[in-house]
């Protein structure tokens, strides 16, 4: 919590405005004087304590949120109920109500948190209580997690205790590269000072929004609520006019912040671009403040996903550094092959050769090239082999240029851990089937780390009658008995020969036959399918076919109205016409080159910015009036070009097969 949070601002504010008095129960009763009402309260009366007290109030919720998030992430079946140490040495205990029984974390599971004395570092506070966590959904289709966060338990120990009355509900949407974390109150939320619960500052109708942007590696705050105060009668409002603005670990740049009362009393809070800017300007009439923004708030504004940095910047266009890793959660579980580590840097960076190496820290060494690509502000670094199961790399230092031209030596990042257990690959295809039209199953780029042989077993879950080509292959085909028109679960075994083994369940499922038909399964992190795997046919969908038949035929766009829309465009290289036939390397239409195929898959408002893919046409045919009458086409996409893949396929009036 921030320091006015913790009760700087509020202690000032609150006991220099509460004219509170009292007498004694003997004293004679007298007829009290009439005495002239209070004047209004104004914030031009107390500009800079209301308005850091706004900001502070925004960075607590953001706060929260962050916490609540970290608790979901680190929510494991493991260790309910045992006492874990905390950064200072303080002890925390997890428990967990799973309400489907299900022992995996999902909608309206409570995970509990017995705090005492711990250190937070998203609160920066030391903390005692049990904070309980309603997940409400988890990973949603637009990819958010809503939870519900009940503080009322927990007292804040920093230099005021503070007590977080009611309720917070929060907000995480994951993309590809960005994240945005909304807080806002349910109900009656207050903040009490001292277990005084006269002392207490109340929210109405808070909402605050941090938006991530890692292509740039920016964060914007926005958002507006109402600050009570009932021990002096006063109440104020405020509102970001202009989200904040700033890099990763620096002040904000850009940003307007309103706080009033009313039209005319209004205080304006503002950042500065390149000169003071680690001041805000605090503007009440004519007079103007300039406030440090450390004076205001902590940092977690600026903190990059919620972790805590040692420096701030001032804001300058040549700023130029290591923000932190991306994928952090990843170095502890690095796979041996088919992993990258993306670095976060302050400023997108240039295209260009990079090079360094993956290198073990301890005898017997091992040193692995590595191949280091640019996306904006995020560098890829991926081992060029399969790094060794079971040992600890670091990646070594190197050098990378920013596209205003600044050179920055990005120091080792030490803790990756490689993963000895057998990670499963498993390609199923469409995960459709039909009668006579069953997937390959494929999960030969499986990777064993440690073992004499992988061995692989495939099993029918349900007994239906499944029929394997080869049950004990690493890729196989099936068949499902005649008539059997129902969803398929299948098993996947592997074992390393020395008694490891790991299985995954899956599901293929049947598609009742339809002509017209859009499908897609989108592997975790694909930013336009949000990982999930969805199917629309004329059933609840309406199809929208449009093309240049009459000229050159070298151009269809599809669109798919469902609950959502979704668009696919298709392009043929300048010259050419669209034909039965398979599209290399085809990049975003309709940015592609002369010399390559375009293609675009978007949906739900989400498109890639760059993208890579391929598209194979097994069916083209157009009516006597050049319109497009049947189309079959399969493809595959990443966004930004080394994002994970969308893999489609598309059927308008086709009896093509789905597999």
């Amino acid at each position: 919590m921030s320091q006015f949070s913790k009760g700087f601002a509020l202690g000032a504010l609150v006991l220099s405005l509460a004219g509170c008095g009292g007498g004694s129960d003997s004293s004679p009763a007298i007829v009290p004087p009439i005495v002239a009402p209070l004047p209004t309260f104004k914030v031009q009366d107390d500009p800079v304590n209301t308005s850091t007290m706004a900001l502070s109030v925004a960075e607590s919720f953001i706060q929260v949120g962050t916490f609540a998030n970290s608790i979901i992430k680190q929510a494991s079946f493991n260790d309910l109920g045992i006492d874990k140490s905390c950064t200072n040495g303080g002890i925390s205990t997890r428990t967990i109500n799973d309400i489907d029984g299900s022992n995996t974390i999902s909608a309206a599971d409570v995970i509990s948190m017995d705090y005492r004395d711990c250190y937070i570092p998203s609160l920066d506070s030391t903390i005692s209580g049990v904070v309980a966590v309603k997940v409400v959904s988890l990973n949603s289709d637009d990819g958010k997690t809503l939870t519900e966060v009940n503080l009322s338990d927990v007292e804040f120990d920093g230099e005021t205790l503070l007590q977080f009355k009611g309720i917070l509900g929060t907000e995480i949407q994951k993309f590809a590269v960005s994240q945005k974390t909304t807080v806002k109150n349910i109900g009656n939320v207050s903040l009490i000072v001292d277990r005084n619960a006269d002392l207490k500052m109340n929210f109405v109708n808070t909402a605050i929004t941090r938006s991530e942007q890692f292509s740039d590696a920016t964060y914007s705050i926005s958002g507006a609520g109402k600050i009570e105060l009932p021990v002096a009668a006063v109440s104020f409002s405020f509102a970001f006019k202009e989200p904040l603005v700033g890099h990763f670990s620096e002040y904000p740049h850009k940003g307007l912040m309103h706080v009033f009362t009313s039209n005319t009393d209004i205080v304006e809070t503002s950042s500065n671009f390149v000169t003071n800017s680690e001041s805000m300007n605090v503007k009440s009439g004519s007079d103007i403040y300039s406030i440090s923004w450390s004076y205001a708030v902590e940092g977690s504004l600026w903190w990059f996903s919620g972790s805590v940095n040692n420096y701030v910047n001032a804001y300058r266009s040549d700023n130029f550094d290591f923000v932190g890793v991306l994928n952090s959660d990843l170095l502890t579980e690095f796979p041996a092959s088919g992993g990258s580590v993306q670095f976060l840097m302050s400023r997108p960076v240039k295209s260009g050769t990079y090079t360094t190496t993956f290198n073990t820290t301890n005898w017997p060494y091992h040193r692995v090239d590595a191949t280091v690509s640019v996306a904006g502000a995020i560098v890829s670094i991926t081992p060029k082999t399969p790094l060794a199961a079971g040992r600890e790399y670091e990646i070594d230092s190197f050098e990378l240029i920013s596209t205003q031209d600044v050179a920055r030596y990005v120091y080792r990042v030490t803790g990756i851990n490689v993963n000895d257990a057998i990670l499963i690959n498993l390609d199923k295809g469409t995960g459709l089937y039909q009668a006579d039209d069953f997937p390959t199953l494929d999960a030969s780029k499986s990777v064993m780390n440690k073992g004499k042989k992988l061995n692989f077993k495939w099993i029918d879950v349900n007994n239906v009658g499944l029929v394997f080509a080869n049950k004990s292959a690493s890729k196989t085909t099936f068949s499902a008995p005649a008539g059997h028109a129902n969803d398929i679960s299948v098993r996947l075994e592997i074992d390393n020969g020395q008694g490891y083994v790991i299985s995954s369940d899956f599901t293929i499922k049947y598609f009742t036959p339809s002509s017209t038909v859009l499908h897609f399964v989108s592997s975790m992190g694909d930013y336009i399918g949000g990982g999930q795997t969805q199917t629309f046919d004329t059933s609840d969908s309406s199809f929208t076919v449009f093309s240049n038949g009459a000229e050159q035929r070298d151009y269809i766009s599809v669109g798919i109205n469902s609950n959502t829309w979704w668009n696919l465009d298709l392009a043929a290289p300048k010259g050419e016409s669209l034909a039965v036939k398979k599209y290399e390397n085809a990049t975003r239409y309709p940015f592609q080159s002369p010399v390559t195929a375009g293609l675009s898959f978007t949906g739900g408002g989400r498109g890639c910015n760059n993208s890579l893919g391929s598209f194979e046409i097994l069916e083209l045919v157009y009516d006597a009036n050049n319109n497009v009458e049947k189309l079959a086409v399969n493809f595959q996409q990443s966004c930004e070009n080394t994002n994970p893949l969308l893999i489609g396929l598309l059927r308008v009036n086709s009896s093509a097969k789905l597999n």
